[in-house]
């Protein structure tokens, strides 16, 4: 048993030393606090992205929910329903469980919106529309997720952001050389 404690420091480290550690532990836990919350917010810009691009698709590739989209009185319901939603969200947006049910309502509107322009469009044009932005945000997602640091997530986004606009580019050409052929 003596043997055992000989191994263990009977020192306790000097106050420089444990300053030094506290400090590097507090920078290391705001990063990873930092990164976390860029994560979260991703996901939900990522759920809301998904729930809209599937009722825009939805909206231009169904008739009957095209046309019932593309109503005026269905418009001003979204619009209103869109402002009573904002409102309450501005004013409960640190209310947990309230917060994200009023994000879900005012994604709901504003996809509904969404969809009463995409109705009058091509599905193609939607799903090519669609595809990109997908690209974008899962290239953006991914960066928060890989990245360690705050510099490179920057370095990450940007990059994404060139990726996703050169992808937008390479797709609008094979569009527009689509129907020209045509």
């Amino acid at each position: 048993m003596a043997n055992q404690l000989d191994n263990y420091p009977t020192e306790v480290p000097n106050d420089i030393a444990y300053t030094k550690d506290a400090e590097k532990t507090e920078a290391q836990e705001f990063i990873q606090d930092r990164l976390a919350f860029t994560r979260k917010v991703l996901g939900i810009v990522s759920f809301q992205l998904l729930v809209s691009m599937g009722m825009c698709v939805c909206a231009s590739y169904f008739e009957n929910f095209g046309y019932y989209c593309q109503q005026w009185w269905m418009v001003l319901i979204s619009v209103v329903s869109l402002i009573f939603a904002v409102i309450p969200l501005y004013i409960l947006r640190t209310k947990v469980p309230v917060n994200y049910i009023l994000l879900m309502v005012m994604t709901m509107c504003e996809a509904m919106l969404f969809c009463s322009l995409t109705a009058m469009m091509t599905t193609e044009s939607v799903l090519l529309s669609c595809g990109v932005l997908a690209v974008t945000v899962s290239t953006l997602f991914a960066g928060a997720l890989i990245c360690p640091s705050i510099a490179k997530l920057l370095i990450m986004l940007v990059v994404a952001a060139v990726v996703g606009c050169v992808v937008q580019m390479c797709m609008l050409i094979y569009l527009f050389k689509a129907l020209w052929l045509s």
